[in-house]
């Protein structure tokens, strides 16, 4: 990095909570001059490319820091926990100045996160709810409770019939925990019930959610539902469920519920092996992530502490960009390219504008960007 040095990132303390964000908290249109965006390189730790969402996530902060001019940096950790450390350990030494991830779970890489603080470089997560805030920069992620809560107040409402709910789990991450406690508390009181509850391997998800499937057809064919909690799961379950019922719908056949409307899982939809998932653009996650990379390193300001920050557009109005929503098979595009989509958007264009917004906060903001 060149000129000054921005200032010290700020401490906070072991189980602090993000605050919640609010209109009266948006982050305010640049004015006055424009300032110069220093050079950077930015490293990327990647927790699993497998997953499109990830993938998603990865190519936007990618296309973030290419329209700025910035370098980048990269490591792979294909979903191996000691891999996720090794990959922020080498980023560390590669002198980035910054990182950013996609949601790599909080608990496998404390040291690294430790040491990334004790040498000024921010760490911002993005993509995925963490058990604890307090050794990050900043995190923007998605609300996983909230994705939850969506998927599962729709099950429950298009369930047609009452039974149990097998569960592909991801509970060993904050983010999976949270979608599948909203499921538990959707379905309490109604004729719903909690099945059996597989743990997926990080490492093959795709196999171990497909064998759990299938295991689950033997054992509870009149289940209401699969539950999958880690988008892959759907690239396994799915053909599992169009082999086995091939025409059949729910609730002759259970439901298949998964989060994400990724290009796989919109392959496995039209088939007819996934009902439903929940969904938001959770790519502004990297475009915020950048733009608060940026604003602390060209002009000194900490990062928000906000989760999911509004954020004024030129006329002063406050946009938020994570809005979580039912993705179903009519609302498909008749192609979609892996990583890039076309994904569904929410009715609202204001919410899922994110690349033309900060592109245009950028020029405004910075003298040598635009």
């Amino acid at each position: 990095m060149d000129d000054m040095a921005p200032p010290a990132l700020v401490d906070k303390p072991e189980g602090w909570t993000p605050p919640e964000a609010s209109m009266g908290t948006a982050i305010a249109w640049p004015t006055g001059p424009a300032v110069e965006l220093p050079q950077l390189t930015i490293g990327y730790l990647q927790v699993l490319s497998g997953s499109e969402a990830a993938q998603r996530l990865e190519l936007t902060a990618k296309d973030a820091v290419d329209y700025l001019g910035w370098g980048w940096e990269y490591c792979d950790a294909e979903g191996v926990p000691d891999a996720m450390q090794t990959c922020l350990e080498t980023l560390i030494n590669s002198d980035v100045d910054a990182i950013v991830t996609d949601g790599t779970t909080v608990e496998v890489i404390v040291e690294g996160l430790a040491r990334a603080r004790a040498e000024g470089i921010p760490f911002v997560n993005t993509g995925g709810t963490q058990s604890f805030y307090h050794l990050y920069a900043a995190s923007f992620n998605p609300n996983d409770a909230e994705l939850g809560r969506v998927l599962a107040e729709w099950m429950v409402g298009n369930a047609g019939k009452d039974g149990p709910v097998q569960i592909s789990s991801a509970g060993f991450a904050k983010w999976g925990s949270d979608r599948e406690d909203s499921l538990r508390a959707a379905i309490e009181g109604t004729g719903i019930t909690t099945g059996a509850e597989e743990m997926v391997d990080f490492a093959d998800v795709i196999g171990t959610a497909a064998d759990a499937a299938a295991n689950w057809l033997l054992q509870a064919p009149d289940s209401v539902a699969f539950w999958l909690s880690f988008d892959v799961a759907a690239l396994g379950v799915g053909p599992v469920i169009v082999e086995s019922f091939p025409g059949v719908s729910p609730p002759d056949r259970p439901m298949v519920l998964t989060f994400y409307a990724n290009c796989g899982t919109q392959q496995q939809m039209l088939a007819g092996g996934v009902d439903a998932s929940s969904e938001e653009n959770l790519e502004w996650g990297s475009y915020v992530a950048i733009d608060q990379i940026a604003s602390y390193f060209a002009k000194g300001v900490q990062f928000t502490d906000e989760l999911r920050p509004y954020y004024e557009d030129a006329d002063g109005n406050a946009v938020q960009f994570s809005i979580p929503f039912i993705v179903t098979p009519e609302d498909l595009a008749d192609e979609c390219d892996p990583g890039r989509g076309p994904y569904p958007t929410p009715t609202d264009p204001s919410w899922t504008d994110y690349v033309a917004f900060f592109e245009a906060r950028w020029a405004a903001e910075y003298s040598n960007v635009g």
